[in-house]
């Protein structure tokens, strides 16, 4: 059930400056290598791994 009630408490947190979301993401890639990020989550390298626009 922590799922249900955990995301306000993140975003509070991150609006908060409580959490570092840069601390999170261990990858930014962009769009034309999505491939490429697709390939890390599945090898399950990195935490959070953003595509950029």
């Amino acid at each position: 059930m922590a799922v249900l009630h955990g995301y306000e408490r993140a975003a509070e947190l991150f609006a908060a400056g409580v959490l570092d979301p840069v601390a999170f993401i261990s990858d930014r890639l962009p769009l034309a290598d999505c491939t490429g990020a697709w390939q890390q989550f599945q090898a399950g390298k990195g935490r959070k791994i953003q595509v950029l626009p």
